[in-house]
């Protein structure tokens, strides 16, 4: 479908500054992708169409529409027909609604208003060690989130694509045969658990959110013909979480926290945990000096936005023995998360 180059060009390594002039451009690629995901132009090149036809059907100026587009198809978002028309390609489609692997609601909540302009003011989180977040919007994001449920629902399927993403690999690498009945504590849409419970019949599990996010699930549930094994439960883990599970899982939620408030929901979670029961923490685990990885970005994004820290597995490990846990083992998966495991 797509050309190939007759010929593979010799590659040249640029120097470094070369280098770090595409690094410090970099954010301009991310804000051009972002304006196509917030414009849904993926879903409108669902067949191809001329820049005049696709810039009257978004109310944008055409010329401008234009250079967005040549831009983004520099680099294989788009591509720029022989008549002048664009179409999609593998990368463009990924910001479409209705593909498979959608991260179109990533690409808007991480480059978009609830995150973008946070890092404008990264000098602040790196001066005081508080979020930025908070002196942007003059409130702590989730309570921002609360006010602004729009954003909020982007947020959230943003979290859904995610698990998307690591689903595959965390089921791959992770035995949950033997987990009974789990609770996903901050499970959100319940999007882990259905590929959880779908693979291993004999489990049941319980989605816990917010009430208002637990709702969202239970279309989901039903979908997938599970209502009879997977239940919802709304509330607040800084309170409480249910009683009567076998597995206690976390995906992208310790993460979000400070040890003295993970501390918080881990001994909650404790509390009601049975001996012998597990907790399973999905996390990044951050690697030693100098090695490439991309929770050491992530990081920084949890230090801007809720206050919280990507950790280092010995990091992980104290955490969990603070919390009254004994640290059994960590699984790393094809993902970037790893599976932290911990016994009451």
């Amino acid at each position: 479908m797509f050309p190939q180059a007759k010929e593979e060009k010799e590659v040249i390594e640029q120097p470094p500054a070369a280098q770090m002039m595409g690094m410090i451009a970099g954010f301009w690629v991310s804000r051009a992708v972002w304006a196509a995901a917030e414009l849904g132009l993926a879903d409108r090149l669902a067949q191809p169409k001329s820049v005049a036809e696709l810039a009257k059907e978004a109310q944008l100026h055409e010329r401008s529409l234009y250079r967005l587009l040549r831009a983004l198809a520099s680099v294989g978002v788009f591509r720029e027909r022989a008549d002048g028309s664009f179409e999609n390609t593998p990368l463009s489609w990924t910001l479409s609604d209705v593909a498979p692997d959608s991260v179109r609601a990533l690409a808007r909540s991480e480059l978009g208003i609830s995150h973008y302009p946070v890092w404008g003011e990264i000098m602040y989180s790196l001066k005081t060690g508080k979020p930025s977040f908070d002196k942007v919007y003059g409130m702590p994001v989730f309570e921002w989130f609360g006010k602004n449920p729009e954003r909020a629902g982007i947020f959230n399927q943003s979290m859904s694509e995610l698990t998307r993403v690591v689903e595959p690999a965390v089921l791959e690498a992770y035995d949950f045969g033997t987990c009974g009945t789990i609770v996903d504590v901050g499970g959100c849409f319940g999007s882990l658990l259905i590929a959880i419970l779908n693979k291993y019949p004999s489990l049941k599990g319980i989605v816990y959110d917010a009430p208002s996010v637990v709702e969202c699930a239970k279309p989901k549930i039903a979908d997938a013909k599970l209502t009879d094994r997977l239940t919802v439960q709304g509330g607040d883990f800084w309170q409480s979480v249910p009683a009567g599970g076998d597995t206690y899982l976390m995906k992208h939620i310790i993460h979000d926290w400070d040890d003295e408030q993970c501390l918080t929901i881990l001994r909650n979670c404790h509390k009601v945990m049975k001996p012998g029961s597990r907790v399973l923490v999905m996390d990044q685990v951050l690697t030693g000096p100098n090695e490439p990885s991309l929770g050491k970005f992530s990081d920084l994004i949890m230090l801007q936005l809720p206050g919280g820290l990507e950790r280092t597995a010995e990091e992980h490990q104290s955490l969990l023995e603070r919390a009254g846990f004994k640290f059994t083992r960590i699984v790393p998966t094809k993902s970037p998360v790893s599976v932290i495991e911990a016994v009451k």
